[in-house]
C-alpha cells in the first residue's frame, strides 16, 4: 500500500520522500517501500520509456526524399514534414498509440497525408521497401486502420471549447475551479497582508514623527534645553 502511494506521487509529478512516507504511516525502515517498487511496476507493466511516432516519422520521410523518383516537373512538397507533424500529435488524442508501434503510426500518417499529393508514389514505395517483410500483409492492415482512426478525428469548434471551459471552471468540483479558487484566495491574502504591512509602517512613521517632536528632535524643529524652557515659563 504504501509502495503504491510512493509510486502514485512519482507519476502525479508530485515526488515525496519516502522517508516522509515511513514517518506518517510509522514505519521504521523506509527501505521496505522502495524494496517493492520495482516488483510492483513490473506487475503493472509500466514503461518508463515512452516512445512517440515522431522519430520514425522524421526517419521516414528523409528516406523518402532520398528514394523516391518523381515525375519530370513535379518537386517534394514542402508542407509535408510539417503536416505530418501535426497529423500525428493530433493522433495522440486517440488510443492508437496504445494499440500499435510508433513506426506503424508513422507510416498510417504518411499514407494519410501523402494522398493529398498524389505525384507522390507512397503506397509503391512502402510496398517495395516492406513488401518482403513476412508480417508485411499486418503491416498494410494496420495501416489502413490508422488511416481510419486518422478520419474520424474532427476539429472542435472554439466556441465549443470555450463553452466546456467556461463550465469546467463554475463546477465546483472540477480541478480548474479549484486552482482558480485557490489562486485567488491567495491573491487575496496577499493583499490582506500588504495592506496591513503598509498600515503599519504608516503607524510606526507617525509614532516616530510624534515623538520626534515631543523630544525636539523632529526635522525643522530645533532642539530645546531646560534653561530656556525655563525662561519662557518664568516670563
Amino acid at each position: 500500500m504504501l509502495t503504491c502511494i510512493f509510486l502514485a506521487c512519482k507519476i502525479e509529478e508530485r515526488s515525496t520522500d519516502v522517508n516522509e512516507i515511513a514517518l506518517v504511516a510509522g514505519l521504521q525502515k523506509p527501505q521496505d517501500i522502495l524494496a517493492n517498487e520495482l516488483a510492483l511496476v513490473s506487475g503493472l507493466r509500466f514503461h518508463f520509456i515512452v516512445f512517440h511516432p515522431y522519430h520514425p516519422l522524421q526517419s521516414l520521410i528523409s528516406d523518402l526524399k532520398a528514394n523516391l523518383r518523381l515525375e519530370a516537373g513535379k518537386e517534394f512538397p514542402t508542407t509535408l514534414e510539417s503536416d505530418a507533424n501535426q497529423l500525428a500529435e493530433r493522433s495522440l488524442t486517440t488510443d492508437l498509440c496504445l494499440t500499435y508501434s510508433p513506426a506503424q503510426i508513422a507510416l498510417g500518417v504518411l499514407s494519410k497525408i501523402t494522398e493529398k499529393h498524389p505525384h507522390l508514389p507512397f503506397r509503391e514505395y512502402v510496398e517495395t521497401t516492406y513488401g518482403s517483410n513476412p508480417v508485411f500483409s499486418e503491416v498494410k492492415q494496420a495501416i489502413e486502420k490508422i488511416k481510419a482512426a486518422l478520419d474520424s478525428l474532427t476539429e472542435v469548434a472554439k466556441e465549443r471549447v470555450t463553452a466546456i471551459d467556461k463550465k469546467l471552471r463554475m463546477n465546483p468540483h472540477s480541478e480548474i475551479f479549484k486552482q482558480t479558487r485557490a489562486r485567488k484566495k491567495k491573491e487575496k491574502d496577499e493583499q490582506i497582508e500588504l495592506r496591513k504591512r503598509q498600515k503599519m509602517a504608516k503607524a510606526e512613521a507617525q509614532a516616530k514623527t510624534e515623538q520626534q517632536q515631543i523630544t525636539g528632535t523632529a526635522p525643522g524643529i530645533p532642539p530645546t534645553n531646560s534653561e530656556s524652557v525655563n525662561k519662557v515659563l518664568n516670563y
